[in-house]
């Protein structure tokens, strides 16, 4: 994971502009390499320099936004004298910042990279809106619903080995791992969907056991919580019992990644 800074202020920002000499040019330091306290110089033994920039107390810029998604404050602003964190994210030409109040989570993987591992992530993280389940069709619907996404992963990789295969005319070594990554991301899916999930509770009345009355002989009466029927809906503590094992029979199989 990219380091990330944390600040303890947020301060105003200023637009730079440049230093300029007597005769309007942008004035140049030399950089000094810092092992060595001595000017870096390039290949030829040329000097490098840096342009001298100023803040320009008369054009200040807008506040910083925190791109949490659920941040609580107006507009996301992280207003002046408000701490924050930073996350820097270099990129193959340039980079690109990321900011956050400090009382906001920090980012996970998939926020700042779409490498192979921060997408298995946040597969592994969907919420499976197991307080919601109340039939006894809600888990394996869940299921189907990561299966579906490990499987549009899988056909990205496979469709990024055909292309490469397409593009040198050949299989490579390169579009092979790809190919056979989708393979195994195809396999997963398939043990997330099949995955054994527990039975849904049934019907009996726990009060009567199922028989519908109360009491022995003469002095039986109907059960009056299921109306002497000896059938009543589960129980809350019954469902959530089955939630939590079914939840867990799936989180099990999202646990067994490939790759």
């Amino acid at each position: 994971m990219p380091s990330v800074k944390h600040i303890a202020k947020a301060r105003q920002r200023y637009a730079m502009v440049p230093v300029l000499d007597e005769d309007g040019n942008q004035k140049t330091v030399p950089v000094i390499n810092a092992k060595t306290g001595q000017p870096k110089t390039a290949r030829g033994g040329r000097p490098v320099t840096r342009k001298l920039t100023r803040e320009d107390r008369d054009n200040p810029l807008p506040p910083r936004h925190c791109d949490y998604p659920a941040c609580p404050e107006p507009d996301k602003v992280i207003a002046i004298g408000t701490p924050f964190k930073c996350l820097s994210i270099k990129q193959q030409f340039g980079g690109r910042e990321l900011f956050r109040h400090e009382s906001c989570p920090s980012w996970n993987p998939w926020e700042y990279s779409n490498s192979l591992s921060a997408r298995i992530s946040q597969i592994q993280s969907m919420d499976l809106g197991s307080d919601g389940w109340e039939g006894e069709d809600d888990p394996g619907a869940a299921a189907e619903e990561v299966a579906s996404a490990i499987e549009e992963l899988a056909d990205e990789k496979e469709e990024a080995g055909q292309n490469m295969e397409d593009g040198f005319g050949h299989e490579t070594s390169a579009s092979a791992e790809l190919k056979e990554t989708a393979e195994g991301l195809r396999e997963w899916a398939s043990q997330v969907r099949d995955v054994t999930l527990p039975d849904f509770p049934d019907d009996q009345c726990l009060e009567c056991e199922g028989t519908g009355s109360i009491g022995d002989g003469d002095e039986a009466t109907d059960c009056e919580q299921c109306g002497g029927e000896g059938t009543a809906e589960p129980a809350e503590e019954q469902l959530d019992a089955w939630r939590e094992e079914a939840e867990q029979a799936i989180q099990d199989e999202l646990g067994n990644s490939p790759v």
